[in-house]
């Protein structure tokens, strides 16, 4: 892993997608059963509590018997089990940390995109398009100074 100290977090809005999911395959698209159930787990985990979410949502299983249903939940369940070190939003935010990917997605997408997809930008070596994408991400974030007395080394 590059950033050993990084900071993982599951971005709120995919999380939030696939509470909506479960609770259309739940309880039917748009009803008020599947807004409380969404509500409800949501707010858990927003305020930090996804022990009691979890328990909830195997509390619901249990007296389940369309295997649909069970299915849905199930996967729910090891989705969020699977990023339980990556759902806790009340530290987030008292840290200041954004829990969107959408920023990041962005920047991926005006940095490597605009650069690494045009056509005839794909035969480069992987050194060269960092070096490239370091030079455009300084330029980008205002720090092209830091990046020392000959630029031209960075990019190559």
């Amino acid at each position: 892993m590059h950033f050993p100290d990084a900071v993982q977090i599951l971005d709120w809005y995919h999380l939030s997608e696939h509470v909506h999911q479960t609770a259309a395959a739940l309880y039917g698209q748009g009803s008020s059963a599947a807004q409380d159930f969404q509500t409800g787990l949501l707010e858990d985990l927003w305020e930090g509590r996804s022990r009691e979410a979890l328990r909830r949502l195997r509390q619901v299983r249990k007296p389940l018997r369309a295997r649909p249903k069970r299915e849905a939940l199930r996967k729910l369940i090891t989705y969020l089990e699977n990023n339980r070190s990556r759902i806790d939003y009340p530290r987030y935010r008292a840290l200041g940390l954004q829990i969107g990917s959408g920023a990041v997605e962005g920047a991926c997408k005006t940095l490597v995109g605009a650069r690494c997809k045009q056509a005839g930008m794909r035969n480069g070596t992987r050194r060269g398009a960092e070096g490239v994408l370091r030079l455009r991400a300084a330029l980008q974030t205002g720090e092209y100074h830091n990046l020392g007395t000959d630029p031209q080394k960075t990019a190559a």
